[in-house]
Parts: structure tokens; sequence; C-alpha cells
């Protein structure tokens, strides 16, 4: 077996795991060709292809390729701060800033007025972030949503930047 990342080759194994239940479609072949390997890969989205090698002609068999979104082991998860949260009639301001730090870019922020979410970037600029993380000024949000009239929770969340990487709860008001 090969297995290519992002269309490189990331290794090869042999197919010789027990796999009873293939040795009980194929009975004269046996059940010794499963096979389970792990690769090394950047965290991040990749392309994952496999292929059973032929030991002669013809050529070999694609298996199937799959998308796989590596996510670093112990990876941090995104912080931040929910600064303003702020009812005016009929809307909410909500503010603050969140930082992943995995990159230097804005990320994107998830605030829930009761059960509706809305997504917005953290990329307005908070100097005072900057001045104190130094990873750049573009990690501030503000958004004005519509609100319920009677008192509602309202919650903002730093999504990571990796897929299927830990979210974090900036806080919650009820207003």
């Amino acid at each position: 077996m090969h297995v290519y990342v992002d269309g490189a080759l990331a290794g090869g194994t042999l197919a010789n795991r027990s796999r009873t239940d293939v040795g009980a479609v194929f009975p004269a072949s046996g059940p010794n060709h499963g096979f389970d390997a792990t690769f090394a890969a950047t965290p991040g989205p990749h392309n994952v292809c496999t292929y059973a090698i032929n030991d002669g002609p013809p050529d070999h068999t694609p298996l199937g390729c799959r998308p796989v979104t590596v996510i670093a082991r112990n990876a941090p998860a995104p912080f931040g701060s929910l600064d303003v949260v702020a009812r005016s009639g009929s809307t909410v301001r909500v503010a603050g800033w969140a930082i992943d730090p995995d990159t230097n870019d804005p990320i994107a922020v998830h605030v829930y007025v009761g059960p509706s979410g809305t997504a917005t970037q953290a990329d307005r600029s908070r100097t005072d972030v900057d001045a104190i993380l130094h990873r750049g000024e573009q990690h501030g949000f503000e958004v004005v949503l519509p609100i319920p009239s009677g008192a509602t929770s309202v919650c903002a969340y730093a999504i990571n930047n990796l897929a299927g990487g830990v979210n974090t709860l900036l806080g919650c008001r009820t207003v």
C-alpha cells in the first residue's frame, strides 16, 4: 500500500492485517489483506489517497481519496474577550477580540442571541490587544444584532482556524 498526502508519497505499509470480512468474501485469498498505518502530516486540510501496489503489471489500483483535516496534538484553542454586550431597544451590540494561536490572521467569531447564531470576523483594529500580545491589531470584532424583547442570553465563541479544532466560549451575558 502507498499513501499520498496532497499528491506527495507519505509512505507505504503492507496489507497484511487480519480482515475476516475480506477473507469471508475471498476465501481463496485468506483474511490477511487489511492495513492500518499512521503517516506524518502538518496540521490543516489535506487530500489523502491510497493505492494498492501491484507486484507486476498491470498498473497499481487506486483505492480512493478522502479529505482529511489534521489537528495538531495539544493544539492551542483560540482565546479572547467578550468586552461589550449592550442592549439598545430591539438590538444588541456585541464586541470584543479573539485570537487563534495557530495564526496571526483574523478568525471567525460566532455570536448567539438566544438560539440564533451569526458568524462575524475578528478583523477590526485592536491596538490595545496588539500592544500586549504582538499578534497584529486585526483581532477585534463588533456586531449589532436584533434581539427579542425580554431577558435574552447572548454568547460569543472564538472559532478555531483548524476545522475540527476546539472552539472557545468567550462569554455569555443575559440582557
